[in-house]
């Protein structure tokens, strides 16, 4: 029994552990999902807000004059492209996460329709260098070691097939920040554009920031990394509480049980050692009342009074006994049919003097019901009960026994009109050794109801209580019918 409560109680602890955990990693989850989602905001925020300051800063740099006469490819040798470029060059080699900067604007063709062209590009002043012979100039524009189609420089008036041409309009009025990625031959990128002015307010090109998207991933990347070690390291601090609760809760366990069986041994000692010499004493004052039968009648009063402390002790040593037996889980109960209102009726004349002493009215309101229990133990427990309710019930009140049959279980109940317990003991005096604290001028011991519960829970039921501290209670015992 002890070793099944035990399992028990483990199993309870570790599925409660089970469950805060699941319920503290469904948190954290839920938890580091937002935060990447918010973080994941917060740098899109911070990489515009970037874009808008590089933007915003270089182009008061560049002079829309020298912009206005770069109209054919082969002025990548003037003064003006040279001057425009290396405004371009240093927002590339100030800024690594920077793929691109360049100037570029809307013109319209032959047929009259818009189109967007290059007119010149951070990356070299010699917008052939990597086509040209000399590959000493050559440029890995997308840092992969190798020199290809990706690297491609534009020349002055190149054409720009798949701009972002709506972007690039928002651009020509102000500063902007395109907020998706677009898609082009170089890659995908977000882009920030600033309008290049002239006198009058008129835009005639803009200046255009590229921030590739792996360079956006990569920050990401990283980011998650560490939202992911974050999340290792909390949840495996939570594994390692719950696991040192575990433990504590097993060692404590263990002690418990251990000094349980001590208590029981000392208990079953006890009640072993008085048995004996309670009993002899008991049939010696017995003998020698028979034989004073005509002697003093203050050593016959004498003698009455041990005999009756000497029954006291033997029941009390029983009782300590069946508690030991309970903690010990060798209480074995023989089931046989039994009729409910007769042994009502026999404890009721067994607690016949506790009536009298206390004034108190029985009532057996018991009908005539079969069932199937342990003789001797439901009687003790049924008896512990009704000699509680009469210990505790006021002068002239009453104690009534009632039972009534559901479909598979038989509820019996005893109610008395005594001092009520109060809300928080309920629980408490059904734990053994404790007696509620309004019952301090009544002798006891606190095993009685102990013994009495659990009876009733080796028998598979429960016993319920329902009490007013002042007005009375009643103990209600619910069996299963077999």
């Amino acid at each position: 029994m002890k070793f099944f409560n035990f399992f028990t109680s483990l199993k309870k602890v570790l599925l409660l552990n089970i469950f805060i955990a699941f319920l503290i990693l469904v948190s954290l989850i839920i938890g580091i999902f937002f935060l990447y989602k918010d973080t994941k905001v917060v740098l899109k925020e911070q990489l515009f807000n970037s874009l808008n300051s590089v933007v915003s800063s270089y182009v008061k740099d560049i002079d829309y004059r020298d912009v206005e006469k770069l109209s054919n490819p082969e002025m990548y040798t003037s003064d003006e492209y040279k001057r425009v470029v290396s405004t371009l060059s240093k927002i590339v080699n100030y800024y690594p996460e920077v793929s691109f900067a360049y100037i570029e604007k809307i013109q319209k063709n032959k047929e009259g329709s818009e189109e967007v062209v290059f007119l010149a590009d951070g990356w070299s002043l010699n917008p052939y260098a990597n086509t040209d012979s000399d590959n000493t100039n050559n440029i890995d524009i997308n840092r992969d070691g190798l020199i290809s189609e990706d690297d491609e420089l534009t020349y002055i008036t190149e054409i720009y097939e798949n701009a972002p041409i709506k972007s690039i309009k928002e651009g020509y009025k102000n500063i902007y920040i395109d907020n998706t990625f677009h898609t082009d031959e170089w890659g995908r990128f977000i882009t920030g554009y600033a309008p290049i002015k002239n006198d009058i307010g008129e835009t005639v090109a803009v200046l255009a920031v590229d921030i590739r998207d792996v360079t956006f991933d990569k920050i990401l990347g990283n980011i998650s990394q560490l939202f992911f070690i974050f999340s290792l390291v909390v949840l495996g601090s939570v594994l390692i509480l719950l696991s040192l609760f575990l433990v504590v809760f097993i060692k404590k366990e263990n002690l418990n049980k251990t000094l349980d069986e001590e208590k029981s041994l000392v208990i079953g000692l006890v009640g072993h050692e008085m048995k004996t010499p309670l009993a002899r004493i008991r049939w010696l004052l017995s003998a020698a009342r028979e034989e004073l039968a005509n002697g003093d009648p203050k050593v016959n009063k004498h003698i009455k009074e041990a005999y009756d402390e000497s029954v006291k002790g033997s029941d009390f040593s029983k009782i300590i006994l069946d508690v030991s037996r309970i903690q010990f889980g060798k209480l074995k109960l023989n089931f046989e049919k039994i009729e409910l209102n007769t042994m009502v009726q026999d404890i009721r004349e067994d607690v016949e003097f506790m009536f009298r002493e206390k004034n108190v009215l029985f009532k057996n309101e018991v009908p005539g019901i079969i069932f199937s229990a342990d003789p001797y133990y439901f009687l003790l427990a049924l008896k512990n009960i009704i000699s509680n309710a009469i210990k505790y019930s006021h002068d002239g009140g009453e104690v009534v026994v009632s039972a009534k049959e559901n479909k598979d279980t038989l509820e019996i109940s005893v109610t008395d009109s005594g001092i009520g317990i109060p809300k928080e003991e309920r629980e408490k005096i059904l734990s053994g050794f404790y007696r509620a604290m309004n019952t301090k001028e009544t002798t006891g011991h606190g095993l009685g109801m102990y013994l009495a519960y659990q009876i009733i829970k080796h028998h598979e039921g429960e016993l319920e209580i329902y009490s007013e501290e002042g007005k009375g209670s009643r103990f209600t015992i619910v069996i299963p019918k077999k």
